[in-house]
């Protein structure tokens, strides 16, 4: 089967960088913050977005907050 040769290097490259962390989420994320602010940019610029609800319809953040409450 056929592989796009720049979606194989890119893979690689993904799995070299989370290896660098044990692929570990929480350390590749600090290493996303500590590169930002060296940088002096921010690497993502995503606007909050609100939850699309329907009228008497829970948004998924109600129900997180209440998780959280919870325990």
């Amino acid at each position: 089967m056929w592989q796009d040769p720049i979606v194989v290097e890119t893979r690689a490259l993904r799995e070299a960088y989370a290896a660098e962390f044990g692929h570990d989420p929480n350390a590749i994320f600090d290493d996303i913050l500590k590169r930002q602010a060296q940088s002096g940019e921010k690497l993502f610029r995503f606007p909050p977005r609100k939850p699309r609800t329907e009228a008497g319809q829970k948004s998924g953040a109600d129900y997180c907050f209440r998780a959280s409450q919870s325990k």
